[in-house]
């Protein structure tokens, strides 16, 4: 399939049996959807060296968070900056940061004419089922399917974020081939009493 636009989110050791055993070999992989002369947008800030890679050999058309691209959150608003300009005050996403940046920074590098009050609009609608999914203020009920060490970092980060009601309890269940002791390296500051979810299949 030849997509007009190619986004690689982030790095992150997981599902290595499929992408490989290190980041640069994963980024190899993930790279493996660039196209000649098509905007190639990567939002992992430690961008390992074989996507550069991968980009020159195919002559897609690479574009970095923090070389081409960037972004700056305050409390109440975002900016986002590439080589047409700055938009400023955007809304908050419901969805990670890092992920609806790199989607306008896609956005932006495509064909698509879509007008800034349109882009506004999207970013503060959009939602992620089971990311940081609040299904329930009385009590507080947050959903979120973290289950490696980098989305363990940044649901902590988005905890902390929320003012403290009193302990604060985690029902976790992981499969056994996952990262759990890094995982939960991540969440120990932020949970006061765990639960431990039994799972089924030769992979619990």
């Amino acid at each position: 399939m030849d997509a007009d636009v190619a986004v690689i989110t982030s790095i992150a050791l997981d599902h290595t049996d499929w992408l490989g055993p290190d980041r640069e070999s994963i980024g190899r992989e993930k790279a493996g959807i660039f196209r000649a002369e098509k905007p190639a947008i990567v939002g992992e800030p430690e961008m390992p060296a074989t996507i550069a890679d991968v980009a020159q050999e195919t002559g897609a058309l690479l574009r970095r968070r923090g070389v081409d691209w960037r972004y700056e959150v305050t409390a109440t608003h975002w900016a986002f900056t590439d080589g047409d300009g700055t938009l400023v005050g955007l809304p908050l996403p419901q969805v990670p940061q890092p992920n609806a940046a790199t989607a306008l920074a896609a956005l932006r590098a495509s064909r698509l004419n879509i007008d800034e009050q349109a882009i506004r609009d999207g970013i503060a609608q959009a939602t992620l089922p089971g990311r940081f999914q609040i299904v329930s203020e009385s009590p507080r009920v947050i959903f979120d399917v973290a289950h490696n060490p980098h989305a363990a970092e940044y649901l902590t980060g988005r905890l902390k974020m929320l003012p403290k009601r009193g302990r604060v309890l985690a029902v976790i269940g992981m499969l056994h081939d996952k990262d759990i002791a890094g995982t939960l390296a991540w969440l120990k500051s932020v949970v006061d009493d765990w639960y431990c979810a039994p799972l089924e299949g030769p992979r619990a």
